[in-house]
């Protein structure tokens, strides 16, 4: 049991030390918008991020909800339409931002 103790100790303790000698650089000043561009490029930004977030969301619930079913064919149906909404939705916004980012682009607007 000991042996055990200092095993999960050494494993738990060690990257803490190895962590500490990494040096981090200081994080950058928030960025100014100099333009509207800017403006609609955060923006733009932003919206996929949260699309993104919203979709990972959904997936998890759909699938939990799916292993949760226990055999009963209205759950599973109800979860396996969650999931396929969220996929659905993950290929519209996939598309959104492809012909967003092609927009801005013709306007002079970059995307980083």
């Amino acid at each position: 049991m000991k042996k055990i103790n200092l095993l999960f100790t050494t494993l738990f303790t060690l990257p803490s030390v190895a962590l500490a000698q990494i040096n981090i650089a200081q994080p950058e000043t928030a960025k100014r918008f100099s333009s509207l561009g800017d403006i609609i490029e955060s923006a733009f930004n932003i919206i996929i991020v949260i699309s993104g977030i919203i979709f990972m969301i959904m997936l998890l619930v759909g699938g939990l909800q799916y292993l949760t079913s226990a055999g009963v064919e209205d759950s599973a149906v109800k979860a396996r339409k969650l999931i396929l909404n969220a996929v659905i939705g993950l290929v519209i916004v996939t598309t959104a931002w492809a012909a967003g980012n092609y927009v801005l682009r013709i306007l002079g607007i970059g995307i980083s």
